[in-house]
């Protein structure tokens, strides 16, 4: 899948959210716990990009 087709897709599954979100937003994205929440992002399952400290 191309990567314009799947931000498309993310467009229209999450359009109230921002392109870049929170573990907390990701939680209530995906209705998942935090621990989960951070096992996908250090599994590299979801891209993260850390900002500050």
């Amino acid at each position: 899948m191309k990567k314009s087709e799947l931000k498309e897709i993310y467009q229209m599954m999450f359009p109230d959210y921002p392109d870049i979100v929170t573990v907390k937003q990701l939680r209530e994205m995906l209705g998942i716990s935090r621990v989960l929440a951070y096992k996908l992002l250090t599994d590299e399952e979801i891209q993260a990009v850390k900002i500050g400290t």
